[in-house]
């Protein structure tokens, strides 16, 4: 049986949800050449790129951002980290969810009544705010996921430290690529003026 896409929507959803779960695994694969220099165990890194991508995709992609960072967490754990079924479930999960938590928070405290804010439309003050929120979420919920899931994980204050930092500082380090990427791709657009 060949399954058709008659539903334009469902397949929108559906390519939108692969495209961040490859982001997302290519994000890991890129991470693990910087954790080179700053990993500090397995599990937390001080600058930790994927964390902008959990952002990012919910920016962009909302619910659907938030699906594809579960999915591709959850590949990238079963490929790599040998994890059990329930260890792997629990923490895609709990990656899939922190990125939409905070943008929902951020929004209610911003007083926007719609879910969906758009990177390019903030100011950095904005999206630094933002950044530490999801530090902060992302950090306890990873924290209080690894106690519970993971036999050989200690929670102590220098992971926690960390895991936040390494949040923060991948997500601001990816926002200030993305602007500069933007910016440059902007001016390329418009039309010189030589030549008007």
């Amino acid at each position: 049986m060949i399954l058709k896409f008659e539903n334009i929507r469902f397949k929108r959803i559906a390519i939108t949800i692969t495209c961040v779960a490859i982001l997302r695994i290519l994000s890991i694969l890129f991470q693990l050449n910087v954790d080179l220099f700053f990993e500090h165990n397995r599990w937390i890194s001080i600058l930790y790129i994927p964390a902008g991508i959990n952002i990012f995709a919910v920016l962009i992609a909302n619910y659907q951002g938030m699906a594809g960072i579960a999915l591709g967490t959850f590949i990238w754990n079963l490929l790599a980290q040998h994890l059990s079924l329930d260890e792997n479930i629990a923490i895609a999960c709990v990656s899939g969810l922190t990125g939409g938590c905070a943008v929902y928070v951020f929004n209610w405290l911003s007083r926007q009544p719609s879910t969906n804010s758009t990177w390019s439309k903030m100011s950095l003050s904005r999206m630094i705010f933002l950044f530490a929120l999801y530090g902060v979420i992302n950090t306890a919920a990873h924290n209080l996921t690894f106690v519970s899931v993971l036999r050989d994980y200690e929670l102590s204050l220098t992971n926690v430290t960390h895991m936040f930092i390494g949040d923060f500082t991948g997500a601001l380090l990816l926002f200030i690529f993305l602007n500069l990427a933007t910016s440059l791709w902007m001016a390329t657009q418009q039309p010189s003026k030589r030549n008007v």
